[in-house]
């Protein structure tokens, strides 16, 4: 089986444990997020969705 770095649950589930995490997490969530847009156009919207609701910055 290959692996595939561009997999969106994967990405998705990524991101989600690592803002659950906060703290150096938060930061990092933000830089996965930012290298996954144009990986589907579900994916973009949600990490829109997140951007617009300050979920990046708003997490302590």
């Amino acid at each position: 089986m290959e692996l595939q770095a561009n997999h969106e649950p994967s990405l998705v589930l990524q991101i989600k444990i690592l803002l659950l995490t906060g703290g150096t997490g938060t930061e990092e969530a933000r830089r996965k997020a930012k290298q996954s847009y144009g990986v589907s156009g579900s994916l973009d919207r949600w990490l829109n969705c997140l951007e617009n609701n300050n979920v990046f910055s708003d997490i302590v």
